[in-house]
């Protein structure tokens, strides 16, 4: 089995798994009794799976279950009382028993649904996938971007789970208890993220898991009667309402994309200044809008309108996922790639979120070293060939970019202004009429 490096996030100890015959037994009963009404569903069983997770982990581990088709399960380490904020541990992937009137077959699963757990573990380096009688650990293989299945359990042989009556000793409870304690131990250890691309790909699988859950929400606050809408004072339909009002768009998609856009930088933002005014920072979401800069007031008022609202549930839990990401970065290690992270990260991130919006709306950083070398240019040809001796700096003279970008550009700008202002003894107004020139 192959190990992974990390390090451990700091949790008020060890969650122990214990699996006794009894658990495993009540489970595969609840489990006979929802397949013997033929009309059980993937969501049937889930509950079921619930009951045995938390009963086996003496409710350390909470599972939260959604009740929609396309949902998973998602495992929450809890925390001591003093720690209100559950951390996020893990994500089961969940498949009906029976396929065509058959038990299904864990690995063949495994094959027809790869496209989409490939995009699962994207984000999440382990998730456990099941058909309710058999497990599996899954990974992905760092050379081969195949899946591995690290470790399977059959909890109960098929023949024997269409039988009336299931002899408890063929129930392999030992072995699922070993396969859930190396998957809680493997998800509550953490490989920290280094890179800049590492992390604009992290963060922009959660992103669309964000975007995704805007549309649903979307969808359910259509459905409110019109006199009601206007006392909806959620996050989501407050963006909707501004972001519709200064772009003219009506499109669900593009507004969703740009809430999860706007969050996952957003909170980005925030753990950068927060570490670089913090020792030992952990971000949460009720801290965020307080490490947001007030030159950005748009984004700094969003987090503030979240920080104690009751998000929907999905939306919460995926906020909770970027924020885990984002505590597990080392980012010292990513600002080492450029002296302004935040600048350059946005390209990248976009083109891991949406490779086609970043092409057509032309999001594309200018090398830092490129940006200086025009800048400086245009500098010296302000002054030789235009008679303005203080360049960028000279009162006169006025700098636009109509593609601003990121403003690299236009803070060269600035700065050359300054310099030639103070080497040269101000004529050009110093810092104030530099200011006002851009």
């Amino acid at each position: 089995m192959r190990e992974r490096k990390g390090f451990k996030t700091h949790e008020p100890g060890e969650c122990s798994v214990q699996l006794t015959q009894a658990i495993a037994s009540q489970y595969v009963k609840e489990l006979k009794k929802e397949f013997s009404t033929k009309t059980a569903s993937e969501i049937s069983y889930r509950m079921p799976l619930k009951r045995m997770i938390e009963s086996m982990t003496n409710k350390k581990i909470l599972a939260q279950v959604e009740t929609k088709e396309k949902s998973d399960i998602q495992l929450f380490l809890r925390r001591q009382a003093t720690q209100p904020h559950s951390k996020q541990l893990g994500t089961i992937e969940t498949k009906t028993i029976e396929t065509k009137r058959r038990i299904s077959k864990l690995t063949e699963l495994v094959t027809k649904n790869s496209a989409q757990l490939k995009k699962y573990l994207r984000n999440e380096p382990t998730i456990m996938f099941t058909n309710y009688i058999e497990f599996a650990i899954l990974e992905l293989n760092p050379e081969t971007k195949e899946i591995d299945c690290v470790q399977t359990v059959k909890l109960v042989p098929a023949k024997n789970f269409k039988n009336r009556k299931i002899d408890p000793s063929a129930i392999e409870h030992k072995k699922l208890e070993k396969l859930f304690s190396n998957f809680i131990r493997k998800t509550n250890t953490i490989t920290p993220i280094t890179t800049q691309k590492m992390l604009a790909c992290r963060l922009a699988s959660s992103a669309k898991e964000l975007s995704e859950s805007v549309i649903d929400r979307m969808r359910e606050l259509k459905k409110i009667k019109q006199k009601d809408i206007k006392n909806v004072n959620e996050p989501i339909y407050v963006f909707y309402k501004q972001y519709r009002h200064l772009t003219k768009t009506e499109d669900p998609k593009e507004i969703a994309n740009a809430f999860g856009q706007t969050i996952s930088c957003g909170l980005f933002l925030a753990k950068l200044n927060g570490d670089s005014n913090h020792q030992n920072f952990r971000l949460t979401r009720n801290i965020a809008a307080a490490n947001i800069p007030r030159e950005v007031p748009v984004i700094k008022n969003m987090f503030q309108s979240i920080e104690n609202c009751e998000l929907p549930r999905t939306l919460a839990n995926t906020i909770t996922q970027i924020i885990d990401i984002l505590n597990q970065t080392d980012i010292d290690k990513v600002k080492d790639e450029s002296p302004d992270v935040f600048l350059y990260f946005y390209e990248e991130f976009l083109k891991a979120f949406d490779k086609k919006t970043r092409t057509r709306m032309g999001v594309y950083y200018t090398p830092i070293e490129v940006v200086n070398y025009i800048c400086e240019k245009v500098n010296t040809l302000l002054k030789n060939e235009f008679g303005r001796s203080f360049g960028f700096g000279d009162a006169s003279i006025r700098t636009l970019d109509p593609a601003t970008g990121t403003g690299t550009f236009l803070v060269r700008a600035i700065e050359l202004g300054i310099n030639e202002n103070n080497s040269s003894g101000g004529g050009g107004g110093g810092h104030e009429a530099t200011k006002k020139n851009y």
